[in-house]
């Protein structure tokens, strides 16, 4: 079984109320996701199975596991797509005990929306320019070193 975690440091996520935004710092794109996205992706980012996260979201909102199995690996699979997640290394699950605070009404499928308007700026950032060790500390190349 694969097990999920924000691509860090390529990934910078944010929960603000209902609404996760997530910035990939490499291709410049940014991402919105709402209504059940956020429970499942606090969850699956957290290292919860997909399963258990199924689970979770089907009990909570009284709906069957196969309706929202099918909803979650379209979203899993878009989320792997734009490079937000990875594979986790180590087991390792942090728990989540008030996720149903963020389902918000009624069941609805969960949504990634993204976002290129902004790449040039987010790319032009000199943030991007620095090595492992972080801003400032530039990357240094063959000539330089």
């Amino acid at each position: 079984m694969i097990l999920f975690q924000v691509n860090e440091p390529d990934v910078s996520a944010e929960l603000f109320e209902n609404e996760v935004l997530a910035i990939n710092l490499s291709s410049g794109h940014y991402h919105s996701m709402r209504f059940s996205a956020v429970p499942f992706w606090l969850m699956i980012s957290n290292g919860y199975t997909t399963d258990a996260a199924i689970a979770e979201i089907a009990k909570y909102y009284g709906i069957e596991e196969s309706i929202i199995k099918e909803d979650f690996y379209s979203f899993l699979n878009e989320l792997i797509k734009s490079q937000l997640l990875k594979e986790r290394n180590s087991e390792m699950v942090q728990e989540i005990a008030d996720f149903q605070t963020f389902c918000a009404g009624k069941y609805e499928k969960p949504l990634l929306e993204n976002y290129m308007d902004m790449k040039d700026l987010i790319l032009l950032d000199p943030i991007h320019e620095v090595d492992i060790i972080g801003w400032p500390n530039k990357i240094k190349t063959d000539k330089e070193s």
